[in-house]
């Protein structure tokens, strides 16, 4: 697995110096909803003292209202106020959920990281989020089967799309729990950031991976989980994911 995910940076970085002249150097970090693309800018941020940026202005973490020259919004100086603005010289990682959220932009010939979750833990994660800011105060309710053929149609459409991208690496959200130094290096290595491992070191400590894989599983009834399996078997094969 380790050697595929070296040809895999291999073939990413010649992509990257194909596509790269005097232009910004923007690699988008594509997710569905709620399947660690926050985690994986702290993470960028503490081993690259680089700010991070989103084409969207996250609620999240407070992101500066102003559009910054590269096309994106960023936080005050990165997440901890501590990171430098990117220059021409430097790799720019761009939060992107499209095409699940439409953002109304020409995306490229761009580069790409794309983040996957398990969608038992991705769907639930958004779910809950998405209640926590409709329903302040209310316990979550179970999805009902009307959310959950939505959210299968939008965890589908979003990974084909990515899918058929030039350029993409791609990135288990489990992998990156499992074994977070390693899967650090493969992202800072193939969007073209410097780090030393004392970086990566520092980074993961200062934001090391919580919970479990699967963890949302009882959050759902049998028939749910059947859905998702009979759905989504083909990506669930493709991905190395079960039910």
């Amino acid at each position: 697995m380790q050697r595929f995910l070296v040809s895999l940076i291999f073939l990413f970085s010649t992509f990257l110096s194909t596509i790269f002249g005097d232009e910004w150097k923007i690699i988008y970090l594509a997710s569905f909803p709620r399947s660690g693309n926050h985690w994986v800018r702290f993470l960028v941020e503490e081993a690259t003292h680089i700010a991070t940026s989103s084409v969207y202005r996250d609620r999240d973490f407070f992101h500066l209202p102003t559009l910054f020259p590269w096309g994106g919004y960023s936080t005050d100086h990165g997440y901890q106020g501590h990171c430098r603005y990117p220059t021409k010289n430097d790799p720019i990682l761009l939060k992107t959920h499209y095409p699940f959220f439409s953002d109304k932009r020409n995306l490229g010939p761009k580069a790409a990281i794309c983040l996957i979750r398990h969608p038992i833990d991705a769907f639930w994660s958004f779910h809950s989020y998405q209640q926590r800011y409709q329903q302040r105060g209310k316990k979550v309710s179970k999805i009902n089967e009307r959310q959950l053929i939505k959210f299968i149609i939008g965890w589908r459409m979003f990974y084909e799309f990515w899918e058929k991208q030039p350029g993409v690496l791609f990135i288990r959200y489990e992998d990156l729990q499992e074994n977070t130094r390693w899967q650090l290096c493969c992202i800072l290595q193939a969007a073209g950031f410097s780090f030393e491992s004392a970086d990566i070191e520092r980074a993961v400590a200062k934001y090391p991976p919580q919970g479990t894989p699967l963890k949302h599983m009882n959050c759902y009834d049998v028939q749910a989980l059947e859905m998702m399996k009979r759905e989504l078997s083909d990506l669930l094969i493709r991905y190395n994911y079960d039910l």
